[in-house]
C-alpha cells in the first residue's frame, strides 16, 4: 500500500484562497503531501485550476469561467477566508512547473468536458504522469482518459459505493475510488481494498470527520486543514514512537512494582510475615502504581494538549481529551493486569497444598523469575492493546 497522503484540498483552503499557487504553497508548508485541485478552460482555451462554474461564491461576481479569457479572470482576485489576503487564478502550467519541484501526489479533478487530452498532455509534459490521479464525479470522464493513457491513475468521485459502481470502474480499469467521508465504515474501507482499489476520502469539513475516516483506513483524504491531519497521523495509532512510549509506561509501571514488592518481603521476613495475605498487597500496590503512571501521563497529556492546541485550535483540542483519557487507562489496567495474574497465581498455586508447585518455600529468586514473566507478557500484550485500542477509539 502506498504512504497515507495528506491531501490539501484546493491547497490549504481553511487559510488562504482556494485554488491558488500561495493556497498550494501553505499546504505543503503545513504537512500535506498531496495537493487536490480543480481543472476548468477558460473562454480563450487555458486549463485553469477554479472549483466553481462561475465567481460568484468567491468574488461576488456572477461570471462564469468559460466566459472569461485568462487575461479577464485576473482582474478578479480571490480571497482567503477571513479576507485577509488574496490571489490570482493561477493556470494548470504554473502549478504544474511547481508540482514538478515538489514530491507531492497530485489529485487533479475533471471540472469541464473535453479538456482530457489536453490535461494529459500538460502532466506528461512535466514528467508528472506517475504522481497524478485524475479524478472526476463523472464515470465518462474517466473513461475518456483511460482510452487515451490506459496506464493513467484515475478515481471516481462518489456520494455512494455499491457494486454497479464497483463493477464500473473495475470494468475501465480505475485505480482509485474516492468514496464521502460520511459514509465510510471499516468494513467498506476493508472490501474496497479487497478489490484493489486505493481508497481516498473526501467531504472531510471538520475534525470529527477527519478522525473518523483516519479510523476507518482509507489511504488518504482532502481536507482543507492539512496541519490538524499531519498532527492527527503524527500523534494517532500510526506512530510508532507512540507505541515505543506505550511499552516502556509499561515497563516502567511493572519495574514499580517490583521495586515495593521487594521492599515489602524485606519486612515479612523482618517478623511481619503471615500479617496480611498477599491478594490486598497485590491490590494496593497495583493501585499505586496505577495512581502514579496516571499522574504521571497526566501531566505528559496536559504538555501534549497545549502543543496541540497552540498548533490547530480549540476543537482539535477537543477531539483528543476522550482519546488520551481513555488510552491512559487503558494502559494503566493492562500493566497492573499483566502483574497481578502470574505474580498472584503463582504464589497461591505454590502455598496451596493441593496445587504446591514447589518443594521450598517462595523466595526472592522466584519473585524475580516472575518479574521476569511479567515484564515479557507486557511486551507481548502491546499488540492487543494497540487492536483494543484501535477499535474502542472509533466508539469514543
Amino acid at each position: 500500500m502506498d504512504e497515507f497522503c495528506n491531501y490539501a484540498h484546493r491547497g490549504a483552503g481553511a487559510y488562504a484562497p482556494e485554488n491558488t499557487m500561495a493556497a498550494f504553497r501553505l499546504g505543503l508548508a503545513l504537512g500535506a503531501n498531496g495537493i487536490e485541485t480543480d481543472i476548468r478552460r477558460t473562454k480563450d482555451g487555458v486549463l485553469v485550476l477554479f472549483h466553481d462554474e462561475s465567481l460568484l461564491r468567491l468574488t461576488g461576481t456572477d461570471r462564469k469561467i468559460a466566459d472569461l479569457t485568462y487575461a479577464e479572470l485576473l482582474n478578479y482576485p480571490i480571497p482567503s477566508p477571513d479576507g485577509a489576503i488574496t490571489d490570482t487564478v493561477p493556470t494548470l502550467q504554473m502549478f504544474l512547473a511547481f508540482a514538478k519541484n515538489t514530491e507531492t501526489t497530485l489529485a487533479l479533478e475533471l471540472k469541464a468536458e473535453n479538456i482530457e487530452a489536453d490535461v494529459l498532455k500538460a502532466i506528461a509534459a512535466y514528467g508528472l504522469t506517475e504522481r497524478c490521479f485524475i479524478t472526476s464525479f463523472s464515470m465518462e470522464y474517466l473513461s475518456n482518459v483511460k482510452a487515451l493513457r490506459p496506464h493513467q491513475r484515475v478515481g471516481l468521485l462518489t456520494d455512494t459505493v455499491n457494486e454497479g459502481v464497483i463493477a464500473e470502474l473495475k470494468r475501465i480499469g480505475a485505480e482509485q475510488i474516492c468514496p464521502k467521508a460520511a459514509v465510510l465504515t471499516p468494513e467498506l474501507v476493508r472490501q474496497l481494498h479487497e478489490e484493489g482499489f486505493n481508497v481516498r476520502a473526501w467531504g472531510v469539513k471538520d475534525e470529527a470527520l477527519m478522525r473518523h475516516a483516519l479510523g476507518c483506513g482509507v489511504d488518504g483524504m482532502t481536507v482543507n486543514f492539512p496541519d490538524k491531519l499531519r498532527l492527527l497521523i503524527s500523534q494517532g495509532g500510526r506512530s510508532m514512537k507512540r507505541w515505543i512510549s506505550d511499552i516502556t509506561a509499561l515497563l516502567a509501571v511493572l519495574n514499580l512494582l517490583f521495586c515495593m514488592d521487594c521492599a515489602v518481603y524485606e519486612v515479612k521476613w523482618g517478623g511481619l510475615d503471615g500479617f496480611i495475605d498477599l491478594l490486598p498487597y497485590e491490590i494496593l500496590f497495583s493501585g499505586i502504581a496505577a495512581a502514579v503512571f496516571i499522574a504521571v501521563t497526566a501531566v505528559l497529556t496536559i504538555l501534549e494538549f497545549r502543543k496541540a492546541k497552540a498548533a490547530c485550535g480549540e476543537e482539535m483540542l477537543k477531539l483528543r481529551k476522550k482519546e488520551a483519557l481513555f488510552r491512559m487507562l487503558l494502559l494503566a489496567a493492562v500493566a497492573c493486569a499483566v502483574y497481578c495474574v502470574p505474580h498472584f497465581c503463582l504464589f497461591s498455586l505454590n502455598e496451596n497444598s493441593d496445587l504446591r508447585i514447589l518443594e521450598r518455600s517462595y523466595d526472592m529468586n522466584d519473585c524475580r523469575i516472575i518479574h521476569g514473566v511479567c515484564a515479557a507478557l507486557s511486551l507481548a500484550a502491546i499488540p492487543a492493546l494497540a487492536v483494543i485500542y484501535g477499535k474502542a477509539k472509533k466508539k469514543i
